[in-house]
């Protein structure tokens, strides 16, 4: 008998990650930040292009209305975070995790999604026009998602 449940690969954290403070000066188009935990801070309203975050575990930041086109996340974990109206056009996110996370209005249009995970996470008006991924391949929905109104 065949098994049809799917199991997203979750986030791989190679080594020890060091607690950071991320200063609106430091994001800038194409910086990396990795091996990182990033906690309580308020980063809305920001724009970087191209930026990577590798291994990196945000836990309650705000990011509404950030705008990271372009953006490389791999092996990132979001837990109780705030993306409301953030931008990840034509981004990469590869063995992401969202975790009870406020998505509301998120645009995912055009983003390559590989083993990414929204659990318990507010989807309201999420948009992913064109994103390169198939649900319960490369992206799951778990949990009680709000995705247009609708509880799921």
């Amino acid at each position: 008998m065949q098994n049809n449940q799917f199991y997203a690969t979750r986030p791989i954290f190679d080594n020890e990650l060091e607690p950071a403070t991320l200063a609106r000066e430091n994001i800038t188009d194409e910086a990396m930040f990795s091996y990182v935990e990033v906690s309580d801070c308020t980063l809305d309203h920001i724009e970087a292009d191209r930026i990577m975050f590798k291994q990196v575990v945000f836990q309650k930041v705000m990011f509404t209305e950030a705008i990271f086109r372009y953006a490389d996340l791999m092996n990132v974990r979001f837990q109780n975070c705030d993306l409301s109206n953030a931008d990840f056009s034509e981004a990469i996110l590869h063995r992401v995790e969202f975790i009870n996370c406020k998505l509301i209005g998120i645009n995912l249009s055009e983003a390559t999604l590989r083993d990414v995970t929204f659990e318990n996470c507010n989807c309201q008006y999420a948009f992913f026009g064109y994103a390169n991924g198939k649900q319960n391949e490369d992206y799951r929905l778990r949990h009680s998602m709000r995705i247009g109104g609708k509880q799921r």
